[in-house]
């Protein structure tokens, strides 16, 4: 379906604001720590609840009010600038070569026992798709492959989908640490045949971790879980390796803007009124002769939307960006300084910069005369983590420090 220009913007902590409390008498899964904290976080974000900085030109007295981000990387606001900053960051340390996008996806009757077993299944899946790679880069060309994977829990409608984004590169280092690049056409490897590893690889360690007692299971028996698994067997386990992938910035942003950001963009949500939020999402199940998907609208209640959402909220301390082979942080160092995208380091880009790379005007300085306005004061909450914590909906608007 085609978007319609009477769509505007809206505001995931619009829709916080507007329905979370109602949600809270009756939700529809148990709502966790975490998710508390990133819709507390998102509905705060650029507001005087969490901080003002003022600045303000010599000259002429003219003052802007610049709001702090919240930092949460369930937030859509940071998640952007966040990942902007993860992609500067990589590409200074990837080596020069061609890379290519890999997804690897567990099939559907695993997501009952994956969303019983979180964080174990999502380590899993990402464990052993870098294995898979691995495993076959050292038996067909005796390389170590550098390796990104990015975990992503969630189709473009919001169900409970577990897959893995791997960047891999095409070619990586020997025996001697020399880098040795491949033939571009590497990817053509029979997909089927490492849909088999990868199958392997993951029931392998599946197995350890029952038999070890770390999985939830309503299983009474290993006899069960092995039929359970004999079962699952019979779907096809699918690995997809995209064409390669030259340019630099073209690599780490195509895989970045799976890294840091919420499951759903701003841009794909088209209204929040009624009680009903509208997304648009990208339905597979109608795609054209090239394959590309069309757009769908889908009309949610904010319990199914809140119920759909929070479950891709992730936990405490989870490394949802993994890196292996050469890209870990034990070989990365070994990558001569020749072979990088970039010989020497990249600055490291403040707020201001980065506003001036987005909008091309330096936000500092003073549109009046044209001076640089200078930090004359902040505004923040300098309660300690534990008294915010007992006085959550009573957080004045400005606590003030002079500079």
């Amino acid at each position: 379906m085609k978007q319609s220009n009477q769509y505007q913007k809206v505001r995931l902590s619009t829709i916080y604001t507007r329905y979370f409390d109602d949600y809270l008498a009756d939700p529809k899964y148990p709502i966790s720590e975490e998710t508390f904290k990133a819709v507390n976080q998102t509905i705060a974000c650029r507001t005087s609840r969490i901080g003002v900085a003022i600045y303000q030109c010599p000259d002429c007295y003219e003052h802007k009010h610049v709001l702090r981000s919240c930092k949460n990387r369930f937030c859509p606001q940071c998640g952007y600038a966040d990942t902007k900053k993860w992609a500067s960051n990589m590409l200074d340390k990837i080596a020069d070569c061609w890379h290519h996008h890999i997804v690897f996806t567990l099939p559907a009757s695993l997501r009952g026992l994956s969303r019983l077993n979180k964080e174990k299944i999502h380590t899993l899946l990402l464990k052993s798709s870098a294995e898979t790679i691995m495993d076959w880069f050292q038996a067909k060309y005796k390389l170590t492959p550098g390796i990104m994977n990015v975990l992503h829990t969630s189709g473009s409608d919001l169900k409970y989908h577990p897959h893995a984004h791997m960047l891999c590169s095409a070619g990586g280092l020997n025996d001697k640490g020399q880098i040795i690049t491949l033939n571009n056409s590497w990817f053509l490897v029979n997909q089927k045949f490492l849909a088999k590893k990868f199958r392997w690889h993951f029931e392998k360690g599946l197995f350890a971790l029952y038999n070890t007692d770390q999985l939830k299971t309503s299983f009474d028996n290993t006899i069960d879980f092995k039929q359970f698994i004999k079962q699952v067997n019979k779907q096809d386990w699918v690995v997809s390796i995209q064409p390669p992938l030259k340019k630099a910035d073209d690599i780490v942003n195509y895989v970045g803007r799976y890294t840091k950001r919420a499951c759903i963009s701003e841009y794909n949500i088209l209204s929040a009124d009624n009680g009903t939020i509208r997304v648009r999402y990208k339905d597979y199940k109608n795609t054209d002769s090239s394959g590309k998907p069309a757009k769908s609208e889908l009309d949610l209640g904010y319990k199914d939307f809140f119920g759909r959402l929070f479950e891709h909220v992730p936990s405490k301390g989870f490394r949802m960006v993994r890196y292996y082979g050469m890209y870990s942080s034990k070989l990365i160092r070994q990558i001569p300084i020749e072979n990088h995208v970039h010989r020497d380091s990249l600055p490291k880009v403040n707020w201001r910069q980065y506003q001036i790379n987005k909008t091309g005007i330096d936000p500092l300085i003073c549109p009046c005369c044209g001076k640089e306005m200078r930090l004359v004061q902040q505004y923040f909450d300098r309660r300690n983590r534990w008294q915010r914590a007992m006085m959550k909906d009573k957080i004045p608007d400005h606590w003030p420090v002079a500079v």
